[in-house]
């Protein structure tokens, strides 16, 4: 009776404990073996910006704070306007989206900005309410016309707020 049931709580208890410490390891492994910042253009069309590369600063991005995305190329035409739009997902549903003026991404070369070599910037704050995890992005730059002048996809990590 009284020690039967004393075994089975004993082991319910062990039990319980075991899936707790289970469930904070895998947790801090997760969040401690984060992805690299992966990204690719979005076709194989040949967009009128040629990326050559992309970088997140900091990386992994986190919650509550400021991140910007630069990426190198080289643009094979001229741009007096536009804008761009980048869309966030989480396990593939969208989570948050971002525009902007195409003529805000490269200081550099204000509008109209002839043909050349440029790195856009694309500054964005993380919301804090976001979860930690692997997201995905893409990101649409278009031109005075509407054009697309290039298409990126990127799969980045959010840590949690320190």
């Amino acid at each position: 009776g009284i020690n039967a049931e004393y075994g089975v709580r004993k082991r319910n208890i062990i039990h319980t404990m075991n899936s707790i410490v289970f469930f904070v390891i895998a947790t801090l492994v997760s969040v401690a073996m984060s992805d690299p910042f992966k990204w690719s253009v979005c076709t194989s069309d040949a967009y009128p910006f040629s990326v050559s590369s992309v970088a997140m600063d900091p990386y992994p991005a986190v919650a509550g704070k400021n991140v910007t995305i630069h990426a190198s190329g080289t643009g094979a035409t001229s741009v007096s306007g536009g804008s761009w739009s980048m869309v966030v997902k989480l396990l593939g549903i969208p989570v948050q989206s971002y525009t902007g003026l195409t003529c805000s991404l490269a200081p550099t070369c204000p509008c109209p900005c002839p043909p050349g070599s440029y790195t856009i910037s694309i500054s964005i704050a993380v919301p804090s309410f976001s979860p930690p995890g692997s997201y995905t992005a893409e990101t649409i730059v278009k031109d005075q016309t509407g054009q697309q002048l290039s298409c990126i996809d990127a799969t980045f990590d959010i840590s949690s707020s320190k």
